[in-house]
């Protein structure tokens, strides 16, 4: 049972980093472009909502009872002052309690947060609406682009500190299994391939197809003798038609 929870601990762990970063895409941009963001949540927040802090009213709060749907809240009601430019203080921040996502309540934006009611007055500088079609479609990519990039990373990284391995044919020491047209060839299952034209071939990678495109092909059988195998006239074409079998 406790390997259960260190599980699903480990799941919501990955999962709210993911969304962390997809929703700070969003997030990123509106604030890059002096947009006002009412909310950023990490996780759903449907009725109760874990623990929430809005900077520039001070206030904190703790299992907070919400009236509405997971996106939507009670909120903090803080009097906006005319010509006053959206900062990060504008934000309230919170978590939720159902890990399936998050989301960013972004002034002026019609989405999942709030519906076209909200809209009824006159366009504010610092709301979405008001921006161009660029910085908008910026804000609305946001959360992808960033994804996209994390993606990127994690690759790097992987690449950086495993490097690009390859199993070499000389540490198959059982042989390989071939295709049916490989065996009309001359193959046999085990055959360990050496050389390919007088060249060494050495991955199954790198060097398939130029074992397929050869003349003669080398290959140690039983693990002692070396046999030179004759390749026929578009073997190549054959082998590609075993694969599409």
């Amino acid at each position: 049972m406790s390997t259960f929870w260190l599980k699903a601990f480990e799941l919501i762990l990955s999962l709210g980093l993911l969304v962390l970063i997809h929703e700070f895409g969003h997030y990123m941009f509106a604030r890059i472009f002096g947009i006002k963001v009412e909310k950023f949540y990490l996780f759903f927040n449907p009725w109760v909502t874990l623990a929430a802090w809005h900077p520039k009213s001070k206030k904190v709060s703790v299992l907070r009872t919400d009236k509405g749907s997971a996106y939507q809240s009670q909120g903090v009601e803080v009097e906006e002052k005319p010509g006053e430019k959206a900062t990060w203080r504008d934000t309230e921040y919170g978590i939720g309690w159902v890990p399936l996502g998050g989301y960013c309540a972004i002034a002026g934006m019609i989405d999942e947060t709030q519906g076209a009611d909200k809209l009824a007055a006159e366009p504010q500088p610092w709301e979405f609406r008001s921006k161009p079609a660029w910085q908008r479609l910026f804000v609305m990519i946001g959360g992808v682009l960033n994804n996209f990039l994390l993606a990127i990373i994690i690759y790097a990284g992987m690449v950086w500190y495993w490097g690009e391995q390859y199993l070499p044919f000389s540490s198959a020491t059982e042989g390989i299994t071939y295709s049916e047209s490989a065996h009309k060839a001359g193959f046999q299952d085990n055959d360990i391939p050496l050389m390919a034209d007088g060249q060494e071939v050495r991955y199954f990678n790198s060097d398939q197809l130029k074992i397929a495109m050869a003349k003669e092909v080398k290959v140690l059988r039983g693990q002692k003798d070396t046999v030179s195998i004759k390749m026929p006239e578009q073997f190549v074409l054959k082998v590609n038609d075993d694969m599409e079998k």
